[in-house]
């Protein structure tokens, strides 16, 4: 018995080292699992601020054709009003500059007319 006695005695040492090496291989493990859990929680986070900022600059861009519309409907119908104001502009003082010169001119003829005769 003392040979299976020792036998067993050594089997039970080999399952012992056996179920260390094993749980030292485990606890590598969960600390590797550990990493990958919280590197994919941190992937999930920036993947979320990503989209975010997606959203942010799809609304912006947006905007911006928005405004890049207004603008052309500003300079395409505002500019033409703003000539349109230029040119009446024009035409008013054209009517003022001539009646005045017609003014002026009879003013002028009436005044020599009259100093004459």
């Amino acid at each position: 018995m003392s040979e299976n006695g020792e036998a067993i005695s050594g089997l039970d040492k080999k399952i012992e080292r056996l179920r260390e090496d094993v749980a030292n291989q485990f606890s590598g493990i969960r600390a590797d699992i550990k990493d990958l859990t919280q590197s994919l929680r941190e992937l999930i986070r920036i993947d979320g601020d990503m989209k975010r900022q997606n959203d942010a600059l799809t609304r912006i861009g947006s905007q911006v054709d928005d405004h890049e519309e207004r603008l052309r409907a500003v300079e395409k119908f505002g500019l033409k009003s703003e000539a349109n104001n230029e040119h009446s502009s024009r035409f008013q003082w054209l009517w003022v500059s001539a009646i005045a010169s017609i003014v002026s001119g009879t003013v002028v003829g009436i005044s020599v007319y009259a100093f004459t005769h």
